[in-house]
């Protein structure tokens, strides 16, 4: 996605080498991913979920036969010339037979779990029996909203509208909170939807979120999304509760409310 051509003096940067400008809107910006996934929803709607699907940076296109791919590859393609959108060709990937996507693989067989992420859930089972070692504090952030924790708090009493959870997110540095009412029920999907509506679009994007392991954070979903905002996740555990004391102290705030 090209830059609006007065606002590119905006993004100018400094380096031992000289000054720099983007003229292209990079990932890392406040927003980005989201505006650059709107944009292509608006832009493929009449095509989303019989031959495309876009993820944040991801277009996919899938079709019965390759006489059928070879049509919604014309059609695809000539939406994004048109935009006058461009695609690195270096990172495109035709006619393949199977495609990795969301830590799954599909394929004309159907959709499995990535045997590589089978074999890291199996090494993150071994690592919490291991015996503990000293407890590390955690860095200061620079600036505010740059590092996050997040918890839930269940159980609660239903409200008019079914929440019956709150979705509690502290910025390390301010100790501002955002809390998230919440059904229990939820899917990843609807979580994904208020992460971005309730917390990247007001704050942006943290570099670090800081969680337990719960089994939505520890979601392959959620960890493929945290991947492509650039967003390292860091998990607290049952040998290091210390990391979550402050979101705890939010969490018994919220249940006395």
């Amino acid at each position: 996605m090209r830059i609006v051509e007065e606002d590119i003096p905006k993004t100018a940067f400094r380096t031992r080498y000289g000054h720099y400008e983007f003229v292209v809107m990079p990932f890392g910006l406040t927003n980005a991913p989201a505006a650059f996934m709107d944009l292509m929803q608006r832009y493929f709607k009449p095509y989303l979920d019989q031959f495309v699907v876009v993820f944040i940076d991801d277009i996919l296109v899938y079709s019965k036969s390759p006489f059928e791919h070879e049509e919604h590859l014309r059609i695809v393609l000539g939406i994004l010339r048109r935009e006058k959108l461009y695609a690195k060709f270096s990172k495109c990937e035709f006619w393949l037979e199977q495609v990795m996507f969301l830590d799954h693989v599909v394929s004309k067989r159907g959709i499995s779990v990535d045997p590589e992420k089978i074999k890291e859930i199996k090494k993150i089972k071994f690592d919490r029996g291991k015996v503990a070692g000293p407890l590390q504090p955690l860095p200061v952030p620079e600036w505010k909203w740059e590092s996050v924790s997040m918890d839930f708090v269940v159980g609660l009493p239903r409200s008019r509208k079914g929440n019956d959870s709150i979705w509690v997110t502290v910025d390390r540095l301010t100790k501002t909170s955002r809390f998230i009412a919440m059904k229990s029920t939820w899917s990843m999907k609807q979580m994904v939807e208020s992460y971005v509506r309730e917390i990247v679009r007001l704050h942006g994007v943290p570099r670090t979120i800081i969680s337990d392991r719960d089994t939505r954070f520890l979601s392959s979903f959620w960890q493929r999304l945290q991947e492509a905002f650039g967003s390292k996740l860091k998990f607290s555990t049952s040998f290091h509760p210390a990391s979550m004391v402050r979101l705890e102290d939010h969490s018994s705030t919220g249940r006395h409310a």
